[in-house]
């Protein structure tokens, strides 16, 4: 009798070669719109859902039931400061996390990044034998320098690094901010 052996399951946008016996048989899908099957059996996912595989070969028949599965996405933030954390999301659910530099960022089993170090790190999930990657910019977190005090109606001037950020006032009544980082004095407080 034919026999298929390979995979039973890809993603969308993947191939994967199964392998029919006896050889020199002719491949069938029973839905194109989810996979195709070339005549060597490379199987092509195209679209989520289940699919039967079928291979003939000196009258006799075999099928496979194939899975196509969704293919893995992540969503959340692409950076952030150092000790600081991030909740990614990904789809389809209950897949694994992993991170390509730990020393950089890592990432809980639930998908929660904590940034550890400057730099830049892939952030890697997978599920269903799918998988995708973020990648993730660890920034150095902000500091500011200069006074911690003002007379009302004087100015100092504050400095941070990293540079080019943007600068606001918790209360610009008692204290105002300018865009290069200049501090009035308005009241007490």
């Amino acid at each position: 009798s034919a026999t298929i052996t390979g995979s039973s399951s890809i993603c969308i946008g993947s191939t994967t070669t199964l392998t029919g016996s006896p050889s020199g048989g002719t491949w069938l899908t029973s839905s194109p719109a989810i996979a195709t099957v070339s005549a060597s059996g490379v199987v092509t996912g195209v679209t989520g859902g289940i699919v039967n595989i079928y291979y003939t070969s000196g009258g006799c028949s075999a099928f496979r039931l194939m899975t196509v599965n969704t293919s893995a996405t992540i969503t959340g933030s692409s950076s952030l400061c150092v000790g600081t954390t991030t909740a990614m999301t990904a789809t389809p659910p209950g897949g694994i996390w992993s991170t390509s530099n730990p020393a950089i960022a890592t990432v809980s089993t639930s998908g929660v990044v904590s940034a550890i170090n400057p730099g830049v790190v892939n952030i890697y999930y997978s599920s269903a034998g799918c998988y995708t990657y973020k990648s993730v910019t660890v920034n150095a977190s902000a500091v500011i320098s200069g006074s911690s005090s003002v007379c009302i109606g004087t100015t100092i001037s504050l400095t941070a690094t990293p540079g080019g950020g943007t600068w606001t006032s918790s209360n610009p009544t008692i204290a105002t901010v300018s865009s290069t980082g200049v501090v009035s004095g308005i009241a007490t407080g």
